[in-house]
C-alpha cells in the first residue's frame, strides 16, 4: 500500500473518532511512522491509541509487533483497519 493510500486512511478514520461524542481531541502523529497511527483523548479523560490498516486482503493478522503490545498493557490500543470496503476497530489484547 503506498504512503498516500495509508495517510488517506488515517484522516478517515480520524474523521470517524472526532464524530463521537465522546471524543474531546483526536490527532495524527504525522511522519513517524511508529507503531501509533492517532491518539483520541475521551470526556472521561481515557486516551485510546489506534494503529491504521488498509489492505485489499480479507484479513490482516498483526505480526508480533512488540510495541503495540508493550503499549497495549499500559494504554487501551486499537487497530482500525479497511478491508474490502468496511472499517472495523478491534483492540489489541497484550501477550
Amino acid at each position: 500500500m503506498s504512503y498516500t493510500k495509508g495517510r488517506r486512511f488515517e484522516y478517515i478514520v480520524k474523521k470517524m473518532l472526532e464524530q463521537d461524542p465522546e471524543t474531546i481531541l483526536c490527532v495524527r502523529s504525522s511522519g513517524s511512522h511508529g507503531a501509533i497511527d492517532l491518539v483520541r483523548i475521551k470526556l472521561d479523560s481515557t486516551c485510546e491509541l489506534y494503529q491504521c490498516k488498509n489492505t485489499k486482503a480479507k484479513s490482516y493478522v498483526p505480526k508480533d509487533d512488540v510495541d503495540l503490545n508493550i503499549i497495549a498493557k499500559v494504554v487501551p490500543t486499537f487497530w482500525a483497519e479497511r478491508r474490502m470496503g468496511r472499517t472495523t476497530f478491534t483492540r489489541v489484547v497484550p501477550k
